[in-house]
């Protein structure tokens, strides 16, 4: 438990140091320095480290190691994320180097989505510790690398100049994504919100779509129930399982309005000067070119919510979040950034530090155990 509030108020302390927003070179260091920590952290954890890890995935890479290529794909998992066990298990029988490179693979690349879209590169960071995204990549391992693999995905889609070809490598990478777990498939219909405008009706909209996803859950789960996701058939879990409320849940979920309240007051019903587009880091140094739009962060974050309140239903739908989850690393600092009034900024700004560090430190203590199985955390030479 320790080390993940010495990570987190460590970079949060070295975040204060100094504007780390102002130049591209600096954006890029903080960047580089945090997610190597975070990801030194996740590397050096023990297989008991995380309740997946420890129950499944270690074990089945030990099983891989010993496994022709004929037998490989009858293990029940997707086909790409027991090629990655193989090809790994080619080279060395230690589970660590498994963990290692996919704690490696998982962690540089959302630090690697943040440096490219973040417009306050030290509070994405803070999100992505406090929303306990980093604690789930050290447990979800298969979904991880969907997610992660879907953000590489979606940088492509952004390039509207590369035209054709950036839906032929968008829609290959979401295959490839499909690959690690099935349920990936949903960054198909992703780029449809890339066309929607969202404007100040779409707020009372918004807020009727959120309403009608709790009323409505037992259609939308007979509806899911059609699909498999992964390789498992979740039907009898989706028609049988109880309610998933409880206060964590629903703080995930009041956390998670709070963001998308704050986009759509600060983005849509008072507007910024500019809609995404090129943003400058120093008289000679830009980064962002090709950005996301306003819109389109807000749908994201959108779809975020409605799955996390069905999720209080049945906790399944909870692991869809994950896909649309790094988009409020980048909505939440836009828009504090889009502020016109200074006070308000810094009181918002303030707010939400203290709510999700406070948060932070209770889950840890009280659930991080029995929810993702990285406390306490162990060093793999202590297992």
């Amino acid at each position: 438990m320790t080390i993940y509030l010495v990570a987190l108020f460590g970079l949060m302390l070295y975040g204060a140091c100094k504007n780390h927003n102002t130049t591209n070179r600096r954006r890029k260091i903080y960047t580089f320095v945090a997610f190597a920590c975070l990801a030194l952290i996740a590397m050096l954890r023990s297989y008991n480290v995380g309740r997946d890890l420890q129950s499944h995935y270690y074990k089945t890479f030990l099983r891989v190691v010993n496994m022709d290529w004929n037998n490989l794909f009858t293990l029940g998992y997707e086909n790409g994320y027991l090629v990655f066990y193989k090809l790994i298990s080619m080279f060395t029988d230690n589970g660590q180097w498994m963990i290692a490179i996919h704690a490696l693979f998982v962690i540089g690349i959302t630090g690697w989505f943040i440096y490219r879209n973040s417009e306050n590169v030290v509070m994405s960071t803070f999100l992505f510790i406090t929303t306990c995204t980093w604690f789930m990549y050290m447990n979800i391992m298969r979904q991880a690398m969907a997610v992660c693999t879907v953000l590489i995905a979606l940088e492509i889609w952004k390039r509207k100049d590369w035209k054709i070809k950036r839906y032929v490598l968008y829609a290959a990478i979401v295959i490839l994504a499909m690959q690690f777990h099935s349920s990936a498939v949903i960054a198909f219909f992703i780029p449809i919100f890339d066309y929607l405008p969202f404007k100040r009706n779409q707020i009372i909209v918004s807020m009727g779509v959120m309403v009608l996803s709790l009323l409505l859950y037992n259609q939308i789960f007979k509806m899911i129930s059609l699909f498999q996701i992964g390789k498992r058939d979740y039907t009898d879990f989706y028609s049988t399982s109880g309610e998933a409320i409880n206060k964590i849940s629903l703080y995930f979920v009041a956390i998670y309005i709070l963001i998308f309240l704050i986009g759509t007051v600060s983005l849509v019903y008072y507007k910024r000067n500019s809609l995404g587009g090129r943003r400058n880091y120093g008289p000679d140094e830009h980064v962002i070119e090709h950005n996301y739009s306003d819109a389109f962060l807000l749908y994201m974050v959108l779809a975020l919510v409605v799955c996390r309140i069905t999720g209080l239903k049945i906790n399944i739908m909870a692991r869809m979040t994950y896909y649309f989850m790094p988009f409020t690393f980048i909505l939440l600092p836009r828009a504090l950034n889009a502020f016109h009034n200074t006070n308000n900024k810094k009181i918002v700004k303030c707010s939400v530090y203290l709510l999700m560090t406070l948060a932070f430190v209770w889950l840890s203590y009280t659930s991080a155990a029995t929810l993702y199985g990285t406390v306490p955390y162990q060093f793999f030479w202590d297992a």
